[in-house]
């Protein structure tokens, strides 16, 4: 019987043990976790401030090492597309765009984004699907209206690119007190 009772202590002992070292363990992957999270946090940071100052190179790097902390983060993916676009890197660009979507495929802004940079690739038919669907996530999108109205131009369809451009305005208009 007294080797029962030592037996059961010894098992709750260990019991006790490998809980504590498997609450350790959790806690220390939390720990990192956050502090990757705040590494990655800190690169994207670091990536919006270098785009303000126009460095779009430098934003490009920041924003490359947030997503390779954090590589499923959509508006990671989208700001380096931004800046992949302002260095006039298009392919680029819309390959960043494309993840975003794929991330985040309700988010109004990588759409846009991506009609923005097939619009300079003079992709008009493509230019025109994504801001359509940025307009379909954000009726109140005056650069989608407008982007998709630039297309339609380009592709000589006036009426179209009016209506589009009409609405952009009323959009602001509706915004103004009067």
């Amino acid at each position: 019987m007294h080797h029962d009772s030592t037996q059961r202590a010894t098992n709750q002992r260990v019991a006790v043990l490998v809980s504590f070292a498997a609450l350790l363990v959790v806690l220390a992957g939390l720990w990192g976790s956050s502090r990757l999270l705040r590494g990655a946090q800190n690169a994207f940071d670091e990536g919006l401030r270098y785009q303000k100052q126009g460095d779009h190179f430098k934003a490009v790097t920041s924003y490359s090492e947030a997503i390779r902390q954090e590589p499923d983060w959509a508006q990671a993916y989208n700001n380096r597309g931004e800046a992949h676009g302002a260095l006039g890197n298009f392919s680029r660009a819309i390959e960043d765009f494309d993840r975003a979507i794929d991330l985040d495929p309700h988010a109004a802004i990588p759409y846009l984004n991506r009609g923005d940079a097939y619009l300079e690739q003079r992709d008009f038919n493509r230019a025109i699907l994504d801001y359509s669907e940025a307009i379909a996530l954000d009726k109140q999108s005056v650069a989608a209206y407008r982007g998709r109205g630039t297309a339609y131009a380009q592709k000589g369809q006036k009426e179209k690119s009016l209506a589009d451009f009409e609405k952009a305005n009323s959009i602001i208009n509706s915004d103004k007190p009067f």
